[in-house]
């Protein structure tokens, strides 16, 4: 729920023409802590049967730094400016951006919020269902296939490939070092080609990666080496996303929007889980990893097809 919360967020305090750097930059910061998780968690789980414990008291204490930044979290000048609290909005923005701006002629262009139920009806009618459409076209494979990579990878190459419980560890632990990289790496090119282009394309290789991994044996290092890949650019591509979502709405129903998006994309994960195992068996770990390319490819024909171009427009010019 704070993800897809700052997703928004992220998109109404970025200017336009970097959008989708800063998104991927903010997930990159806060995703350098899963690798260091990874190599505690690598070190720990194998001293005991109940040693996994400590990984969950550790995570617990990460809130503490939570609630801390909170206390320095501007408000969204966009969402002010919507509640018509022009003078908030206007300190907010010099305090991000140094300037003095006047909002007033600014503010007469966003029309005021309107309630859930309405953003709700909104974007499943009118131009907006068209949008709607097409992003839940995009997102649910694209999302089934990530998900599905990352919560069972470390598993399926125990199971599947015979390593040992340290080999898988640290198989994981080489997986999540691929997400901070893979989203520091794609933040200069997310804003390139409108979004589409680097959306469509980072999915493409994404996918022949997924098919290499399916095709590579029990190579233990080729198999660290390819996990790292498949995160990478899957983080790389899934913030892409993130930045592409938002703008499609205008102010008035970005954020009920962009958490119904969610919502459906993780309703389909949390279908398609249930799957996974009985899948592995009957068909094997390579047609699964296949499958998952399918479902990438089927993302990556949605985006370059029938996807707009967003990157570098004004959110305000969003209607």
């Amino acid at each position: 729920m704070m993800m897809v919360t700052s997703i928004a967020y992220i998109a109404e305090i970025s200017p336009g023409e970097s959008r989708g750097k800063w998104q991927s930059l903010c997930a990159a910061g806060g995703f350098c802590a899963m690798p260091v998780i990874g190599m505690i968690s690598r070190a720990i789980i194998p001293m005991g049967p109940d040693a996994y414990r400590i990984i969950f008291y550790l995570g617990g204490a990460g809130f503490l730094t939570f609630f801390l930044g909170l206390k320095y979290l501007k408000e969204s000048p966009r969402w002010l400016v919507s509640k018509g609290r022009i003078a908030e909005a206007e300190e907010v923005v010099k305090s991000l951006t140094g300037v003095a701006v006047d909002l007033s002629d600014a503010a007469k262009n966003i029309p005021p919020k309107v309630n859930a139920m309405e953003q709700f009806i909104g974007m499943f009618s009118g131009k907006y269902l068209k949008r709607t459409i097409i992003l839940l076209l995009i997102g649910v494979p694209l999302n089934i296939a990530s998900f599905a990579i990352s919560v069972w990878t470390p598993t399926l190459v125990n199971s599947a490939l015979g390593f040992t419980l340290e080999q898988s560890l640290s198989i994981g632990t080489a997986f999540m070092f691929g997400g901070p990289v893979g989203l520091f790496l794609s933040s200069p090119f997310s804003d390139k080609g409108g979004r589409k282009i680097p959306m469509g394309i980072g999915t493409l290789i994404w996918a022949a990666l997924a098919v290499w991994f399916a095709f590579a044996g029990n190579n233990y290092m080729l198999i660290m080496i390819l996990a790292f890949g498949l995160n990478a650019l899957g983080m790389g591509v899934g913030f892409i996303a993130m930045a592409y979502v938002p703008e499609h709405y205008p102010t008035k129903m970005r954020n009920t929007s962009v958490g119904i998006i969610n919502a459906i994309q993780r309703l389909g994960v949390s279908g398609s889980q249930l799957f996974v195992p009985a899948l592995m068996t009957g068909y094997g770990f390579k047609n699964l990893y296949v499958g998952f390319a399918g479902l990438l490819i089927f993302s990556t024909l949605a985006v370059l097809l029938l996807g707009q171009r967003t990157g570098g427009r004004s959110l305000e010019e969003i209607d």
